[in-house]
């Protein structure tokens, strides 16, 4: 198997763009936080998923074996492809980042990378269009809750607030 350009940006994208997400969020501690723990939980929620779905990947063999070569003491570590996780953390990534810092910049960086990551995942037969479909409705998701999440936490309570010119006699 050739390796080149593509094929590392998609393989190792998803932690690029959580690195660069947090060098984006480190002015907000809370979305740093939150982006850090949705990173995490977004894993722990691909993890779940593909052991419920249990959803083969197309190229089964030749993936089992590679990473049986790579991780010997893991036993069926990422046997199942039902969602893509690292369509799901670069979509999670992607959103949220945005969704706080509305900056087009890096929108355009991250979906570049998004992208990239999603053709190399079809293209090198490690998921089917089903799968990276799947994992970026999922990563979607989660980046949206986490978002409305935080936002929801970083206003507060609202408590209604008198009228400054209320004098309490009615």
């Amino acid at each position: 198997m050739k390796y080149n350009f593509i094929y590392y940006l998609g393989e190792w994208g998803p932690c690029i763009l959580i690195f660069v997400g947090m060098l984006a969020l480190y002015k907000t501690p809370t979305y740093l936080g939150l982006f850090a723990a949705g990173s995490v939980l977004n894993l722990l929620i691909n993890y779940i998923l593909k052991g419920i779905l249990k959803h083969p990947r197309p190229n089964e063999k030749e993936h089992l074996i590679n990473l049986e070569q790579r991780y010997k003491e893991i036993l069926n570590f990422g046997r199942y492809g039902m969602p893509s996780g690292h369509t799901q953390s670069a979509i999670f990534s992607t959103a949220f980042v945005f969704m706080v810092t509305r900056n087009v910049r890096l929108l355009v960086l991250f979906s570049s990378i998004t992208l990239v990551t999603m053709y190399q995942r079809v293209k090198e037969d490690f998921h089917s269009i089903n799968q990276v479909v799947m994992g970026a409705a999922v990563g979607y998701l989660v980046a949206l809750l986490f978002f409305l999440y935080t936002r929801k936490t970083l206003q507060g309570k609202v408590k209604a607030k008198l009228d400054d010119n209320y004098f309490g006699l009615i």
